[in-house]
């Protein structure tokens, strides 16, 4: 037998980032130029790869950050201009927290989205002057927020700011609020809340804002609000409304506002209920504001229609 009638069998492995391929094949020794060129290429690949890791890393490191971030103390902040900024985090630990009215010479105008979002430290929020809203998801799930003072020049809670804060009992100061958007207050702590009528025009309060507040008692909503569909949903211990506008309230029972309110039994503090002979009954002076959604509140297991009557 020659040497040229013998066969060996070679295995190449050509490696880089994205595949790795196993080729066999069989070939005669007099084949020695075809397997040196194969092998050559797979080492030209495997080096260009590498290369081409290396140009990608220096073009786009990977260790970035955006160029307006910043840290001072306790504060995480973003630049605006040479003059102000945004609260974006708080890092300390103590439970009263005092949002300062300037970071490193610049002036808090605003509060970032999420800024204190599932913060468990925090118990008492002063919010300083020139906040123009309280922004989304700002406290949500903020489980241990307890009281917060807003200043007046905010005017828009905004959709789940206080979302999940299950120990908020009291929010004060906010007398120029005029939106309160989607879920803002949803499954919050809240016992009571106030509108106001100082800020003039149409104000809203949006769908499901106070869903599920298990232990709000009381709503004062003063001014022209509309009120967006069941935006007291769920408010099982709600018994008393005060307002000083019928189209409030009928805008209310029109969207389910008050479904599952089915503790609900003053309105502007009076009772809402009379007895005659021996049968409860709706008193006359409140059905302006009730009859045209009878069927509806009734549906909505809302305690105007769900155990009383009209008496005829």
């Amino acid at each position: 037998m020659t040497i040229g009638s013998k066969y060996v069998k070679l295995f190449i492995v050509a490696t880089n980032n994205i595949t790795r391929r196993i080729i066999k094949m069989s070939f005669s020794i007099r084949s020695k130029k075809i397997v040196s060129s194969v092998m050559a290429f797979a080492m030209l690949t495997a080096a260009t790869a590498a290369a081409d890791t290396s140009i990608v890393k220096n073009i786009i490191p990977t260790n970035t950050i955006t160029a307006d971030a910043a840290v001072s103390g306790n504060w995480s902040y973003e630049v605006i201009d040479s003059s102000r900024c945004r609260v974006t985090g708080y890092n300390g630990t103590s439970g009263t927290v005092h949002i300062p009215e300037a970071i490193a010479n610049h002036t808090v105008v605003a509060i970032g989205n999420g800024a204190f979002s599932g913060n468990e430290n925090i118990v008492n929020v002063y919010i300083p002057r020139g906040i123009s809203q309280i922004p989304m998801n700002a406290f949500k799930d903020a489980h241990n927020l307890k009281t917060v003072v807003v200043p007046e020049a905010t005017s828009r809670i905004c959709a789940s700011a206080f979302e999940g804060c299950s120990a908020l009992e009291t929010v004060t100061g906010y007398t120029n609020i005029q939106y309160i958007e989607t879920k803002a207050f949803k499954n919050s702590g809240l016992k009571s809340f106030t509108t106001y009528q100082n800020a003039s025009g149409q104000h809203s309060i949006g769908s499901k804002a106070f869903e599920n507040c298990h232990r709000l008692t009381t709503v004062k909503l003063y001014g022209n609000w509309s009120i967006a569909s069941e935006a007291f949903s769920g408010c099982e211990n709600l018994y008393n409304i005060e307002y000083n506008n019928m189209s409030t309230i009928e805008s209310a029972f029109s969207k389910s506002g008050f479904k599952g309110a089915n503790s609900l039994t003053y309105l502007n503090g009076a009772q809402i209920f009379a007895r005659k002979a021996g049968q409860k009954y709706i008193l006359q002076k409140y059905l302006p504001y009730v009859n045209r959604y009878a069927s509806k509140l009734r549906a909505d297991n809302v305690k105007l229609y769900m155990d009383y009557y009209y008496a005829t």
